[in-house]
């Protein structure tokens, strides 16, 4: 609950959120969640047909930034697969999807980065 209401999906009962100094409220919570916040989804949300870097960069897309694939490419060997960023993200193992789903919202710098449980699909390795 606590994590939907700081990633401006749920509203609070009662208070008010602060957001990168920006109070959240209806107008501008969705402008704020695609700009300032990471999520990093327990379940992949990964987009299918797309491939392993069109999925990292998407939150790039979606916030209607310039696309970086310099960056894009750099996040992948971060996470060790670059040698996978033209494969098709349905094809991937759980934990080459896990290692997806945390570079892709770090493209966007996001001033607040939300995970839940981002490495509990992951061997000791790669965890680290």
């Amino acid at each position: 609950m606590l994590l939907h209401i700081l990633g401006t999906l749920k509203k609070p009962d009662n208070g008010e959120l602060l957001i990168a100094r920006q109070t959240v409220n209806s107008f501008n919570g969705a402008e704020i969640r695609r700009t300032k916040i990471g999520f990093v989804f327990q379940d992949y949300n990964l987009l299918e047909d797309f491939t392993v870097l069109e999925n990292v960069l998407m939150p790039t897309r979606i916030a209607r930034k310039s696309i970086d694939l310099e960056k894009g490419m750099h996040l992948l060997e971060e996470v060790g697969l670059l040698s996978r960023s033209h494969f098709p993200a349905k094809l991937l193992s759980g934990g080459e999807r896990q290692r997806v789903v945390i570079a892709r919202p770090l493209c966007n710098d996001p001033d607040l980065l939300l995970a839940d449980e981002p490495t509990g699909n992951l061997d000791r390795t790669h965890a680290q």
